[in-house]
This record gives structure tokens, C-alpha cells and sequence, in this order.
């Protein structure tokens, strides 16, 4: 747009007329001038007098012009700038800008610096590196405004900015006079006081260790398998993808489970002599191997029953030194009754548990009025039997009939809970269906599969129920044999080989698992072996008991009662509840089932072996009472 400068003259012709165009002319070039008669008649077109005359313009722009120092830096170091100036008397302001960030410095001659601030990297949260710009405004020396320049630099998050761990520490759980004990402790590890590099936001604490990790700013650890030094790794990451790690370490104590290193158990006289025909006292004696950690000591503990009864007996006053032999039970050990002994040994870390039975003693022949049973070299301990000493031979003929006997039951039936008539079915259903165990030892081989247990047998649809063996010789023979209510036997050869041995009612499935196809089954057995049916060894029940004894290494419900129990709630050394059970497999895994307490308290499990465990109380409150039952598994 045309800018017009009003300049009124009278004089002379030919008069020299200078004219100001600051501020109004902004670059060379030619311009047209119009020169009117009069005042009034400006603006009218029809009364310019020359309309020919222009005037060219040698114009310098009089804002100065700037270099920076550099052109990336790092937050936290200077930059530099260095203006060039065409009039000594011009002044300039300075700005520097980063994103919403600014500085401006005032009455600037030809230099100037500033350290751009750390804090500015606020403004690249999730970056390592922006954008940011310096402008330059030329002031004259009347302090107008000649017109500004800018350039950009790279302003970068340097190396040393990165997130902070702050304090990553390690706390002692389930300890031993303050020892983190090796398959016994746990521990809890937390991170405080972290922090993302300047102007980021955190994005992850992850703590790795003990083949654990979690993303989070606490782990509590699992059991400490592993004797030395534990490290954890603690790393925190910001939202620029920099990260920093810290690496708080333990001492794990090494720790190994009490172990009974040897048991005695013999019938004796009163006096300690080592009797079979006069026996009527018990000699008994319990080694173990502790391990010597902090103030752990040991508990000796021996109970006692008569063989199949279910309620146990303390022999109390037992000396806990390993070694210990003492005569218990003096003049009260009937010579025609098997006696069962547990001995329980514990520290303050874990348990173990073994059993001895005493037979009953040996005699030539014996009567016994109440059982109405006979005895030729051992005491009857059933109801009307007659009871043959093992190394006795009972002759018909020529033949030693017990001899065969024995022979014939050596045969042993590699199958557990085969007896269908009367299984053993800890779990209690009447009917089972898809892919879990059933009665004891048996599993429904795909979740189409059912069974039904009825009297005297049961019936599997669908598919096999199998049972998996803990080991067998891959290079042997073996014959599964079956029953079903029609009373036919059902016989077939196979090998543990990977191959597929089939036929309508039984199967060999993979390496170690035998299957009954759907059928009603009154009875199974796996001998080692090729037998026919003529050849075939009689189904011989192993008995309930026997039974049951065998399952419980594989599954077991144990009821549990405490009423009015006391709670130390001292986390460095709870209160423990033992309960022992019969030596499984291999450790079990642990399920509380119908379990309640009474009082501000909880209940979990403190330490599992193969035949022992302790409940460990979390409490409030000093008594609690807790009932339910524990299911411990260890199947196949």
C-alpha cells in the first residue's frame, strides 16, 4: 500500500527540497513522486503538476544481525551470542525461548550468554532433545524498534540426566534370629524416593531376583532356594526410555531340613535286654542331622499306637539330645499286638517324621480264646486265623503249601486303589467328570469322561480313566489285567515304549500311564510280565488299610482343629502350628479348605516337607481359634 508524505513549500523555482523518509522507505528500489499545484488540491489526480519524477533509494536495513556459539548444547551450559551492529549507538534485547520457557536480556551491545537452565527440559518430557530459538531486536538509539532476527539452536538432555533409584532396600521375612534361612525365608524388597530425569515422568520400577520379578516399587520374594549372596536388580525407567538400576544384595544363610539319620525300635525286658519271646517293653532311640544356625535347637517328640488303630500316643518326658535311648512303655507291649512308633523331630525351621512298627513276638504255638485263632511261630492278630510264622514251612505232602504262597504273592500288582468293590476316594464325590482326578490315583483321561462309583463297582463313560506310574522298565513286558461286572477278565501285553498297545477294554497310554476304557470295573491289576489268561496271577485285594496308606503318598485330607490357641504375633518368630501326616512323594502342594477363624487373625502355611507342615499366624489378637481341613497334593 502507497504511503504518502505531505511536504508543503512556497519559495522560489528551482528550490532544493530535503526530504526525511526514515521509517517509511524498508528496502532499496525506485519510487514515484506526485507533486501537486496546491494544499488543496492533493489527492485529485487532474491537478498533479509533474507526474514523471522518481527518486532512487540507497536503502541499509539498520537491524543487526547475530551468530550463536553453538549450535546444540546441553541443558545446563551456556550459549553464546555475538551480534554485528551498523550503528554504535544500537542497543538490543536478547530473547532466548523453549517451548513455554523464556529468558530475555535488555541493553545488549555485540555480545551476550546465558546458561539455558536444566529445569527447562520440562518442556521435552517424553524426548531427549528440542527445538529452541534466540531472537535479536535492534534498538536505535531514540529507543525505537529496528526490526529483530531470530535463529534456532538444539537443546539436549545430557548423559547425566537419568532417573534416580533412591533408596532400594531389603527386609528380612520368615527369618531366624535375624538369618535369611536357605528354603525357609523370603524377603521383601522395596524402592523409595525414586525419581525421573530432570522434566520427565517415571514409567516402570521393575525389581528382578530370585527368579522372580515384579513391576512394582515392592516384591516379596518367594522361598530363598539358594545358599551366599542374593542380589535383586531394581531399575527405574522414565518416559524418556533412560533408565538407572540399583542392585541391593542378601547373605542366605545355608540351611539344611532336619533329617532322623536313624530310629530304633525293638521289643525288650524291663531292664533294656533286646527280647522277641519276652519282650513286653519297647527299646526306642532317634538320630538326626540338624544344621547349627543362630540359636536353633531341636525337639524330639515319639508317639505310639497299635498297628491299624487311628489315634496316636505320646510318650512323654523324651529326651530331645540326638542318640537318645531310652525303655518306654515298660511291661505294657502285649506280645500278640504289632505296634506302630512315630518319631517327630523339629528345629525352629522344619520338621521330620519317621515311623517303626514292632511285631509281635515270637512263640511256638499259641491259642488265643478271644481272637478264637491259632499261632505256629507268631501270634495271630486277626480274628479266627491261623497265623504261620514267615519262615515256617506248611507242608501238605510233600508240598510246602506256604512256600507257594508266599511265592504267588510275590507277584506284585503295580496298580494302587485297584480294588473297585471298595476304593479308596478321599475326595469324596459319589461322580467325577472332565479332566481331574477321581478316586484316589485315578484320573478321567479327558474332560468328556465321567465316573460313577456304585456298590460293588464302578463305571467310567466316554474315555479312559488312567493311572500314572511313578516308574517303570521300558524294556520289560507287562500285562494289565481287568475285571468288569460281568465278572470277564480282560487281559492285555504291553510296553512302557511310547508305542500304542490297545484292544477294546485296556491300553497302554504313552511311557508311564495305564487306561480302563469305559466299562463297568470291579477290580484292575498291572503285573510284571507276559501272562495268559491260564497263567495269570489270582486278583489278590491288598486290603483298605494298605490301601489308603499308599494313596495318602499321592493325596491326603488331614482335618485340623486349634480352638483357643496363642498367637505371638512377633513377625521375626511366629507362632508355628505343627501337623504331621504320613511321608508323601514328593513335597506337596498345600490347599486350605473350609477354614475360619475367630479373633483378628490369619492363618497360612509357614514351612512344608514331605510328611510335615506348620501354620504360621498372622494375629492381632493373642487367641484365636481356626477348624477346616488341609489338602495336600502330590499326584501325579
Amino acid at each position: 500500500m502507497a504511503q504518502r508524505l505531505w511536504y508543503y513549500h512556497r519559495g522560489t523555482p528551482n528550490k532544493t527540497i530535503t526530504l526525511d523518509l526514515t521509517g517509511r522507505v524498508t528496502g532499496n528500489g525506485t519510487f514515484s513522486l506526485l507533486f501537486y499545484k496546491t494544499k488543496n488540491d492533493a489527492g485529485s489526480n487532474s491537478n498533479v503538476c509533474f507526474q514523471n519524477v522518481s527518486v532512487v533509494i540507497d536503502y541499509t536495513n539498520p537491524r543487526s544481525t547475530f551468530t550463536l556459539s553453538k549450535s546444540s548444547l546441553d541443558a545446563g551450559t551456556a550459549l553464546g551470542v555475538n551480534i554485528s551492529r551498523i550503528d554504535a549507538s544500537y542497543t538490543h534485547k536478547v530473547t532466548f525461548s523453549f517451548g513455554n520457557r523464556s529468558y530475555t536480556a535488555t541493553g545488549v551491545g555485540t555480545s551476550t550468554s546465558y546458561t539455558i537452565p536444566v529445569a527447562w527440559l520440562d518442556q521435552i518430557p517424553n524426548a531427549v532433545s528440542g527445538t529452541g530459538t534466540v531472537t535479536v531486536e535492534t534498538i536505535s538509539g531514540s529507543g525505537a524498534s529496528m526490526g529483530s532476527v531470530s535463529a534456532s539452536f538444539t537443546l539436549t538432555a545430557g548423559a547425566g540426566v537419568v532417573p534416580t533409584v533412591g533408596t532400594a532396600k531389603v527386609e528380612l521375612v520368615d527369618g531366624l534370629d535375624g538369618l535369611y534361612i536357605q528354603g525357609h525365608s523370603r524377603c521383601r524388597v522395596t524402592v523409595s524416593g525414586y525419581a525421573a530425569g530432570t522434566g520427565a515422568t517415571v514409567a516402570s520400577v521393575l525389581i528382578t531376583g530370585n527368579g522372580e520379578s515384579a513391576w512394582a516399587a515392592s516384591m516379596t520374594s518367594g522361598l530363598l532356594r539358594t545358599a551366599g549372596t542374593v542380589t535383586f536388580t531394581v531399575t527405574v525407567k522414565d518416559s524418556r526410555g533412560r533408565e538407572t538400576s540399583a542392585w541391593p544384595s542378601i547373605t542366605v544363610t545355608a540351611y539344611t531340613d532336619i533329617a532322623i539319620t536313624g530310629r530304633t525300635a525293638l521289643r525288650c525286658t524291663s531292664d533294656g535286654t533286646v527280647s522277641r519271646t519276652k519282650g513286653k517293653s519297647a527299646k526306642l532311640g532317634c538320630s538326626y542331622a540338624m544344621t547349627a544356625v543362630g540359636s536353633n535347637e531341636a525337639t524330639v517328640r515319639v508317639y505310639w499306637r497299635v498297628f491299624g488303630e487311628d489315634a496316636w500316643t505320646e510318650i512323654t518326658g523324651w529326651d530331645s539330645a540326638s542318640g537318645y535311648t531310652a525303655v518306654a512303655l515298660t511291661d505294657a507291649v502285649a506280645l500278640d499286638e504289632r505296634y506302630e512308633f512315630r518319631f517327630a523331630v523339629a528345629d525352629k525351621v522344619s520338621v521330620a517324621e519317621q515311623t517303626a512298627v514292632i511285631a509281635p513276638g515270637s512263640v511256638f504255638m499259641v491259642w488265643s480264646k478271644i481272637r478264637n485263632a491259632f499261632g505256629f511261630g507268631a501270634y495271630p492278630t486277626g480274628e479266627k486265623q491261623v497265623a504261620l510264622a514267615e519262615d515256617w514251612s506248611l507242608m501238605l505232602g510233600s508240598m510246602d503249601v506256604g512256600k507257594a504262597i508266599r511265592q504267588r504273592d510275590r507277584v506284585r500288582n503295580l496298580l494302587d486303589n485297584s480294588d473297585f468293590t471298595n476304593p479308596v476316594n478321599q475326595r469324596g464325590a459319589r461322580s467325577y467328570s472332565g479332566s481331574v482326578y477321581s478316586i484316589d490315583r485315578w484320573k478321567l483321561w479327558t474332560t468328556e469322561t465321567t465316573l460313577t462309583i456304585n456298590d460293588g463297582y464302578i463305571t467310567n463313560a466316554e474315555r479312559e480313566m488312567v493311572q500314572l506310574l511313578e516308574s517303570v522298565d521300558t524294556s520289560k513286558t507287562y500285562t494289565l489285567a481287568g475285571c468288569t461286572y460281568d465278572g470277564v477278565i480282560h487281559i492285555l501285553q504291553g510296553k512302557f515304549d511310547g508305542n500304542n498297545y490297545v484292544d477294546d477294554y485296556l491300553r497302554f497310554v504313552g511311557d508311564y500311564c495305564v487306561g480302563l476304557k469305559p466299562n463297568s470295573w470291579v477290580w484292575a491289576a498291572l503285573y510284571e510280565g507276559a501272562y495268559t489268561a491260564d497263567t495269570l496271577p489270582p486278583y489278590v485285594p491288598k486290603g483298605y488299610a494298605a490301601e489308603l496308606a499308599q494313596c495318602k503318598r499321592y493325596y491326603n485330607i488331614i482335618p485340623y482343629d486349634m480352638d483357643d490357641y496363642y498367637v505371638n504375633a512377633n513377625t521375626a518368630y511366629p507362632s508355628m502350628y505343627p501337623v504331621f501326616f504320613p511321608e508323601m512323594r514328593i513335597v506337596p502342594t498345600v490347599t486350605l479348605q473350609e477354614s475360619w477363624n475367630v479373633g483378628s487373625a490369619g492363618v497360612s502355611i509357614g514351612f512344608i516337607t514331605k510328611n510335615s507342615l506348620a501354620f504360621q499366624a498372622a494375629a492381632t489378637s493373642s487367641r484365636v481359634a481356626w477348624h477346616g481341613k488341609i489338602k495336600l497334593s502330590a499326584d501325579l
